[in-house]
């Protein structure tokens, strides 16, 4: 559990500083990381953690989306 929680923060750090250092190499590896988590999530714990994943990085991007 705690590896999927530091890949989905870890994700969403490398997101962000993507806004401020452009060139798509932060963007790409906080991707990766976001789909890691949510694969890890459904292999280790069924669909309903996955989908719970799933969900929870999708509504931070909806939220953080928003100016």
């Amino acid at each position: 559990m705690t590896l999927i929680v530091a890949l989905v923060l870890i994700g969403l750090i490398l997101v962000v500083l993507e806004t401020f250092l452009p060139g798509m190499v932060l963007g790409i590896a906080g991707v990766i990381c976001l789909v890691a988590a949510v694969a890890i999530a459904f292999r280790d714990f069924g669909p309903s953690a996955g989908v719970n994943t799933l969900m929870a990085v999708v509504l931070f991007f909806a939220l953080g989306g928003r100016t």
